[in-house]
């Protein structure tokens, strides 16, 4: 093919066309690349939203008191035997409700306390160690800290800077740290040197 100047327009229209199909390749490439480019920030979006959802929501973020909560395999642990021996109380298992006060920054934790006494040789002491939660599917060892109590009888209360006399026990956990359900309260003791359990008949429902 030749122009009005009787020159060859062959390999100007080759290139061209090579130019247009490229562009074209070009193109395809691009719409592909997004495609997959949109695919995989859904898969990514869809995993994050989806263990988003997982988690409980935390009103106690980096609350101090999530590291006291234990996931544990309660059956690896042997019952009490003589609890004849044993004098212990709940005073108080239940959700912190109010907000107000010094109380009002543990809002919302669960909050278990009580006391617990064993005797050995003639002597009432505490061989508390933690407390137990257990549910149908979940089992806990929570944490405690321990404080005096100067009305139980079984105690020599002579002396009130005897550290014998810090038998009352409280604790707290954060809910989200706990699966819900219906849970019974249990002590985890030291007993003949061994870990055991004494179950109580104290229960709370985790929500």
């Amino acid at each position: 093919m030749e122009n009005l100047f009787g020159k060859s327009l062959g390999k100007y229209t080759f290139d061209r066309r090579r130019v247009v199909r490229k562009r074209r390749e070009l193109g395809k490439a691009r719409v592909w690349f997004a495609l997959l480019s949109a695919s995989i920030i859904a898969v990514v979006m869809g995993i994050f939203l989806f263990q988003l959802f997982q988690i409980k929501p935390d009103i106690h973020p980096g609350c101090a008191y999530s590291r006291y909560v234990h996931k544990i395999n309660v059956d690896s642990y042997p019952s009490v035997e003589d609890i004849s021996k044993y004098r212990y109380g709940i005073d108080y298992a239940d959700y912190i409700k109010d907000e107000t006060g010094n109380i009002g920054d543990y809002y919302g934790l669960i909050s278990i306390s009580g006391w617990e006494v064993a005797e050995r040789d003639k002597t009432w002491a505490t061989n508390l160690e933690g407390i137990l939660m257990e549910s149908d599917e979940y089992a806990y060892c929570v944490d405690i800290e321990m404080r005096k109590k100067t009305d139980i009888p079984y105690l020599d209360q002579s002396d009130p800077k005897d550290r014998s006399l810090d038998v009352a026990f409280f604790t707290y956990a954060p809910p989200y740290m706990l699966s819900p359900g219906a849970y019974r309260i249990g002590f985890l003791v030291r007993d003949e040197k061994q870990q055991k359990v004494l179950w109580t008949e104290n229960r709370i429902e985790v929500r």
